[in-house]
């Protein structure tokens, strides 16, 4: 590793270590404590204890009393023209405090003194001597040889980082090595029928960038964790070490105490799901049975059994969700219930014309106006229903096309439905002929009836019928009637049946037609059958 990674790093750490070099010696230093009082706050310089802070101050606790001097020493520490000799006690009401020309550094109390066993003046002026003694053993142990041992401390430090730094590339190269020798490991495993989710080529440009992803945050936390190493020698920079450290202690202390406290949330979230889903479990189960025929309700369908549980389960789902809403992370923060406003605003106005549907598709089920596979007439479309849903129904024309109708406009139009009937007596197909006066209505009515006989699918029983719906001006209309129970067929079977009536008028002589009359009468003639007026 190139050593100018960490040039900016060291000539930095120098400087600081050039203008406040220090020795945290202070052996030569005692406090005397009185160990049976209550027990104080240290305040701590380069990590030494100068002496305990009992007792609250106002509204200050002693702790935040001893940050507070840790603070102002610093402070003083870092002024150029800085002199120990000007640090005197003074009194202040019923407290003493320890000024630096003019500036208060600390307070001392009566629990102060009464810890120490001294008076208020006497421990005052024992903290000014200690204070004395402690900054300038600082300013005067700042030398060449406190320099060179920084220096040569934040080396060190370098060295290590960059053998580390070496050992994770050497590492990581043979964890690539071995990942390419087992390229095909992935692509065995994950496989749909027989689309490979995961190729070769993928998994190698997966396998790359995780292992450079993964390299680069071990070298970037080598590094971060080296830095407060070395401004742990470096004089004044307790505060930023502590702060490098907490950047990463701080959120992991913070996310183990919240999962710790979420603990009692989420085992309920979970008990509350596995209820729900065994419960759905035995809905689903017994669905199954009253659609297959084995449970028999009164007055209940077996085609109910499936969009009933479909609609129960949803039921179900929200009820579950309105259960552990409250338990979730976040549910009752301004920004989660904002942005479950500003959802619900937007399902609300762009699913209108769903709900809508999905009503429809309700109705139409427990109406049941047809099933799948049943021949229908739904507005202008004719054919057979392949798809029914919650939102569209699917009709299949005779001509193999797909049509897409939303459920709403199947409750706006009418619905023939022409396979229902044939489950009892049949469906009856009809067509309409027209032949003139001259050719007398029974003969008629037998070739109707012998051309639908003789066509395939048409049952003989009942009987096909015909009845005569008008009597023209020049012509009387015989409709045809008949069963059959292949509704599906009936683009067919009206062909056939077509095809034999022509051929059957056609034998008997009879045209089919519907004449019109366009000139007067010559003679005395008329279009009355003979012996077809009963005497």
């Amino acid at each position: 590793m190139p050593m100018r990674i960490f040039t900016p790093f060291f000539v930095l750490i120098l400087m600081c270590q050039t203008s406040f070099g220090q020795n945290r010696d202070t052996t030569d230093r005692t406090l005397t404590v009185d160990t049976t009082s209550v027990r104080g706050v240290p305040v701590l310089l380069n990590l030494d204890t100068l002496f305990l802070v009992y007792g609250n101050l106002g509204p200050f606790t002693s702790a935040e009393r001893a940050r507070a001097v840790e603070r102002r020493l610093k402070e003083l520490r870092l002024a150029k023209d800085f002199d120990p000799a000007n640090l005197a006690a003074k009194v202040s009401g019923a407290n003493y405090d320890v000024l630096y020309n003019q500036i208060t550094v600390l307070s001392v109390t009566s629990a102060d003194a009464l810890a120490r066993g001294l008076t208020v003046e006497q421990t005052a002026e024992e903290h000014v001597q200690i204070l004395k003694l402690s900054l300038s053993n600082d300013f005067r142990e700042q030398g060449i040889w406190a320099i060179v041992k920084t220096t040569g401390s934040i080396l060190l430090v370098i060295l290590v980082v960059w053998v580390l730094i070496w050992l994770i590339n050497k590492f990581f190269k043979k964890l690539f090595v071995i990942a390419e020798k087992k390229s095909d490991y992935f692509e065995k495993k994950f496989k749909l029928d027989q689309y490979k989710l995961i190729t070769v080529d993928r998994q190698k440009s997966m396998i790359t960038g995780t292992v450079r992803l993964g390299k680069i945050l071990v070298i970037f936390l080598v590094l971060y964790l080296a830095l407060p190493v070395m401004f742990s020698v470096v004089p004044f920079a307790g505060d930023l070490t502590e702060k490098l450290i907490g950047y990463v202690t701080y959120p992991l202390k913070t996310g183990a105490l919240a999962i710790v406290a979420y603990i009692p949330s989420l085992v309920t979230i979970i008990v509350v799901v596995y209820v729900m889903k065994v419960l759905v479990n035995v809905m689903r189960s017994l669905s199954r049975e009253v659609a297959s025929g084995k449970i028999e309700l009164k007055g209940f369908y077996p085609d109910w059994s499936m969009p009933t549980f479909n609609l129960i389960r949803f039921v179900v789902y929200m009820f579950t969700f309105v259960l552990i809403f409250p338990l979730l992370p976040g549910s009752g923060s301004d920004v989660f219930a904002g942005v479950s406003v500003f959802l619900g605003l937007l399902i609300s106005l762009g699913s209108q014309s769903a709900i809508s549907n999905i009503i429809s598709g309700l109705v139409i089920t427990y109406m049941r106006a047809f099933n799948i596979g049943d021949r229908v007439r739904i507005g202008d479309t004719v054919g057979d229903v392949v798809e029914r849903s919650m939102l569209v129904t699917k009709v299949r024309t005779v001509k193999n096309e797909d049509v897409t109708i939303p459920n709403s406009n199947i409750m706006t139009s009418h619905t023939i439905n022409y396979t229902s009937a044939q489950h009892d007596t049949g469906l009856i197909l009809h067509t309409t002929v027209t032949i003139g006066y001259d050719v007398p209505w029974r003969e008629v009515r037998a070739l109707l009836i012998d051309s639908a006989l003789k066509t395939p699918k048409i049952k003989a029983e009942p009987a096909p019928f015909v009845l005569q719906t008008s009597l023209d001006d020049y012509y009387v209309s015989y409709q045809l009637n008949a069963y059959t129970m292949h509704s599906a067929a009936s683009a067919a079977i009206y062909s056939d049946l077509h095809s034999n009536i022509q051929d059957i008028f056609a034998k008997a002589n009879v045209e089919i037609m519907s004449p019109h009359y366009r000139v007067n009468r010559q003679t005395m003639e008329t279009t009355i059958p003979s012996g077809e007026v009963e005497e």
